[in-house]
């Protein structure tokens, strides 16, 4: 079915353009939401009648794209991650995750428009992706993923190195105290054991 766009259909095209669709999208979806009306020469009438409007709706599309890519090129998102030792994600950044982010920050980019390379970022590291803004316009917006407790880890990494190398010096008298307490706990011992022999070489009262 051939239908001419009263506004911009993401993937198919944009205001004022005629496309050719299957009947069943152009009923179900694009007549229904008035996204577009039947090819007709009273739609092509009216097409051109309010061509330069449209024209200037376009131009005015053109420089919101441009300062919007200014925009987003100076941002830079980053995400904290769970990870593994080799760097891989328990989990991944997918397109909607870069939407609500962004949306956060006050864009609003259709998670259509986000291109991510191979569909998802699953390593810790600096990444790029593609936003299609309008027309030929797109953005380029770097992306940092890190580790969740990245701190902790360098910090037990310290430790596993401190445990396999010598040890510190104990502090002077440490030994001597340590040797006392032990004496004094083999006299006290010893002390015990004599009271019990003599308790059973007490004769038994008949």
């Amino acid at each position: 079915m051939k239908v001419i766009l009263q506004e911009d259909v993401l993937g198919l095209g944009e205001e004022g353009d005629v496309c050719e669709v299957a009947a069943g999208y152009a009923r179900n979806f694009l007549l229904r939401q008035k996204a577009a009306v039947r090819y007709s020469t009273h739609a092509v009438a009216q097409l051109e009648h309010h061509r330069d409007a449209i024209e200037k709706r376009k131009a005015d599309k053109r420089a919101s794209a441009v300062s919007l890519r200014d925009r987003l090129e100076a941002e830079t998102l980053t995400f904290e991650m769970t990870a593994g030792d080799t760097g891989k994600l328990f989990g991944s950044i997918t397109n909607a995750a870069i939407a609500a982010e962004l949306e956060s920050r006050g864009y609003e980019i259709d998670r259509r428009r986000i291109e991510v390379p191979d569909h998802s970022l699953k390593t810790i590291g600096e990444h790029e992706v593609r936003l299609r803004l309008y027309e030929s316009e797109s953005a380029n917006l770097k992306v940092i993923i890190t580790g969740e407790g990245g701190s902790a880890a360098a910090a037990a990494a310290a430790s596993d190195e401190t445990d396999g190398g010598e040890s510190e010096p104990a502090p002077e008298g440490a030994a001597d105290a340590a040797g006392s307490a032990d004496a004094g706990a083999s006299a006290e011992s010893q002390a015990s054991a004599e009271a019990a022999s003599d308790e059973a070489a007490e004769p038994v009262a008949d």
